[in-house]
This record gives C-alpha cells, sequence and structure tokens, in this order.
C-alpha cells in the first residue's frame, strides 16, 4: 500500500501494485491525519487522510438511499489498473492514470464523474478530454485536474462558481472547462463549493463559494472569480 484518501463513508487504498481496494468506513468517520505502523512507515512513508463529512451541514444533492451492498473488508476496484493517483469526494472518486487519463466513479447526477452523462457508475469511466492530467482533485459534487502547461480544468456542478467559469449561477457542466486566468498552478485542491490553487511561486488562488470567507481573499462573499488568498 503506498497512499490513502478517503470520502464521506470510506476509505481507498492504493496498493505498490496500483489496484485500488475501497473500505466502507460508515457514517459516523471522523477526519484525522497520523502515521501508520513502524513496520508500514518503513516499507513507504504516508499520511491516513479520512474525510468525513456531516451530512447535517453539508446535506447531499440527492436523498441517499439506505444500501444492502455495504461491506466491511477491502473491495478491489474493477478497471483501475495503472493509477498513480486518486481522490475521493463525496460521493465519487477519482483516479488519474499513468498515461494522464482521469477516470471516476460513484453518484453522477451532477456529471460529477466528467463522461459527459447523469448516470452513476459503479466502475470507472474516463472523463471526456483529459489525456494529460498531472494531478486530480475531487470535491463534494465536482471535480479537479491540473494539466502540465499549469491550467487547470474541472466539471460537475457549478452550484457556487466552484468551477472556475466565472459565473456564480448554479448549472451543470458536463465535461472538463478550463478555470479562468489559471497558467501557472503547481497545486490544486476542490473542497465543498470552493477551489483552490496553488502556484510555482507559492500564491495561492481560490475561487467559488466565499460566504464565509473561505476564499481567504478578505471579503465575505462577492465575486467568484478567481482571486488570490492574502496570505501573512
Amino acid at each position: 500500500m503506498v497512499d490513502l484518501a478517503g470520502g464521506r463513508e470510506r476509505v481507498i487504498a492504493v496498493e505498490a501494485a496500483a489496484v485500488l481496494q475501497v473500505l466502507e468506513a460508515g457514517p459516523q468517520s471522523r477526519r484525522e491525519r497520523r502515521p501508520f505502523s513502524p513496520e508500514e512507515v518503513a516499507a513507504q512513508a504516508f499520511l491516513l487522510e479520512v474525510d468525513a463529512v456531516d451530512a447535517s451541514h453539508h446535506p447531499s444533492p440527492m436523498q441517499f438511499d439506505e444500501r444492502s451492498d455495504q461491506r466491511g473488508e477491502p473491495q478491489q476496484v474493477v478497471g483501475a489498473a495503472g493509477t498513480v493517483e486518486f481522490d475521493a469526494g463525496f460521493d465519487h472518486a477519482c483516479v488519474r492514470r499513468a498515461t494522464g487519463r482521469v477516470s471516476c466513479w460513484g453518484r453522477n447526477e451532477h456529471a460529477q464523474l466528467g463522461d459527459t452523462t447523469l448516470t452513476n457508475r459503479p466502475t470507472p469511466v474516463d472523463a471526456v478530454g483529459v489525456t494529460d492530467a498531472v494531478e486530480i482533485s475531487a470535491g463534494r459534487i465536482h471535480t479537479c485536474a491540473r494539466r502540465p502547461t499549469g491550467g487547470v480544468v474541472c466539471w460537475g456542478y457549478n452550484s457556487a462558481g466552484q468551477l472556475g467559469t466565472g459565473s456564480g449561477s448554479p448549472f451543470i457542466v458536463y465535461a472538463p472547462v478550463a478555470v479562468m486566468g489559471l497558467t501557472d498552478a503547481a497545486e490544486i485542491f476542490a473542497g465543498d463549493d470552493t477551489s483552490c490553487a496553488r502556484s510555482a511561486a507559492g500564491v495561492v488562488t481560490c475561487w467559488g463559494d466565499n460566504g464565509l470567507g473561505e476564499r481567504g481573499n478578505g471579503l465575505l462573499g462577492g465575486s467568484v472569480a478567481p482571486s488570490p488568498v492574502l496570505l501573512p
């Protein structure tokens, strides 16, 4: 195992052979960040990051159904060979392949899988038009990918401008679109309704929801277009 990430009700593990496994963690899981045992660290240093979302504060865009197929042990994800990176959103997960392709699976009511449909997928499907990704990040109901040129593309639900189109109106983007004005991203993060990128020079830019000041630009609300974080 060389990496881990988590979503609302699951933990995902990548083995050294680039095989993905999923472990259901339950809705009461909490966010933690801890080192693994000395034996695991000796093989490969890594951290466990389990993202758990409190449904009472972050309701799903759709009513969740009770599922009868929950598993208490790891299950191999079908069709995820060649994975070099992955991330888990609210109810979807994505992998980046060594070839630069991005594949996602899970809920797709808001096109967060990027395959131009609204069909839920139990196995990975490719995000249309993304063949050169060097990093991915899965948000609540959107997904972003960084390209080697420093550009960033996002897709899914633009509930508060988190896709970076410059519009704060809610609408669905079925296939990846470029984030306006970003050409030098070195790292990206897709959050709840806000997305951010760090440049090689250390400038952090965020876009999307700013109702609680989460974009760090010194304002509450305002434009949803990308703007720099006012770092001390």
